[in-house]
This record gives C-alpha cells, structure tokens and sequence, in this order.
C-alpha cells in the first residue's frame, strides 16, 4: 500500500494536469503560474505551486508503484460517462 502526504496529493494534481493537457515537467510548473484554470483544477493557488522537481518526482513514484494507468483510467472513465472525451 503507497501512504502519500496530503500536501504532496495536492502537488501531484500538477502531474495529473500535465498528463491531461501533454506538458513536460518544466512547461506545467509555468503553466501552473500562468494559467488560472489549471490552478483551480489542480487545487493549488499561487503560493502553494511546485516546482517542476517535484512534479517529477511526484510522477516517479505514481509510476514507481504502478498507479499512473489506474488515475489516468478512472479520469477517464469518469470524463466517458459524461460523454467527455481527451483529444
């Protein structure tokens, strides 16, 4: 079983997003600064943004333990019941 701090749940809703709109780690830290939307959908305000290393070591232990398929797949099948779709 993976025990994540909460703190870094929130930090990781950065990886989420930049899974969801194709960024790399460096571009997602800026867009996390200079786009509202992906700090609302992240959960995070400016003071609280990560920086890219964390957003990458973040993405290493999601894949690490195996759980990158799974939140991306219950993301979608959470936008596919809602007749949304990732393009």
């Amino acid at each position: 079983m993976v025990v994540v701090r909460p703190i870094l749940c929130c930090r990781g809703c950065g990886f989420i997003s930049a899974e969801l709109v194709r960024l790399s780690d460096p571009a997602m830290e800026e867009a996390l600064y200079e786009t509202t939307f992906l700090r609302q959908f992240s959960g995070l305000g400016l003071e609280r943004i990560p920086d890219e290393t964390t957003i990458l070591n973040f993405r290493r232990l999601l894949e690490k333990q195996g759980l990158v398929a799974g939140i991306l797949g219950v993301i979608n099948g959470y936008m596919g019941h809602r007749g949304l779709s990732l393009r």
